[in-house]
C-alpha cells in the first residue's frame, strides 16, 4: 500500500531537507580552519577514510533523494557520481581560500571513491528492499 499523498510529500520534503542539511554540514566541516598538527602517514590515511565516509553518506542521501523525486535508477547513479565528483573538486579548490587548508588530489579521489561506495551501498540496499517487497507480495497473493 502506497502512502497517502500528503504523507508522501512530507516524506519527500524530509528527505530533501536531511540531504541539504548533511551537505551544508559537510561544506562547513571541510572549510573550518584546522589547528596545525604534524602530518604523519597514519593521519593522512585516516584523512582519506574521513573523505570516503563523508562522501559515501552524501551519495547515499543523493540517491535516496533522487529515488523519492522519481529519477530512474538507470540515470540516477551516473548523475549522483557526477555531482559527488564535481562537488568534491569544488570543495578541494575552495579550501585554498581557508587558512590551514589545502587542495589535495588524493582527497578528491577519496571523495569519488566514497561516492562510488555510497552508490553501491544504496544499490544493494535498494535491491534487497525490492526483493523483500516482492516476496511479501507473493506471500500475500499465495
Amino acid at each position: 500500500m502506497a502512502p497517502a499523498p500528503n504523507t508522501r510529500s512530507r516524506l519527500v520534503l524530509a528527505i530533501c531537507f536531511v540531504t541539504a542539511l548533511y551537505w551544508l554540514a559537510l561544506f562547513v566541516a571541510t572549510h573550518v580552519p584546522m589547528r596545525r598538527r604534524p602530518e604523519t602517514a597514519a593521519h593522512k590515511d585516516f584523512d582519506k577514510g574521513e573523505h570516503l565516509a563523508a562522501f559515501a553518506g552524501l551519495a547515499l542521501l543523493l540517491c535516496t533523494t533522487g529515488v523519492v523525486l522519481g529519477q530512474p535508477l538507470s540515470r540516477l547513479f551516473a548523475i549522483v557520481l557526477a555531482i559527488v565528483a564535481g562537488y568534491g573538486a569544488i570543495d578541494e579548490v575552495t579550501q585554498l581560500l581557508v587558512p590551514t587548508r589545502a587542495a589535495d588530489l588524493r582527497d578528491w579521489l577519496a571523495d569519488i571513491a566514497g561516492g562510488l561506495a555510497g552508490i553501491i551501498a544504496f544499490g544493494l540496499a535498494w535491491t534487497v528492499m525490492l526483493a523483500f517487497k516482492g516476496r511479501r507480495a507473493a506471500v500475500r497473493a499465495g
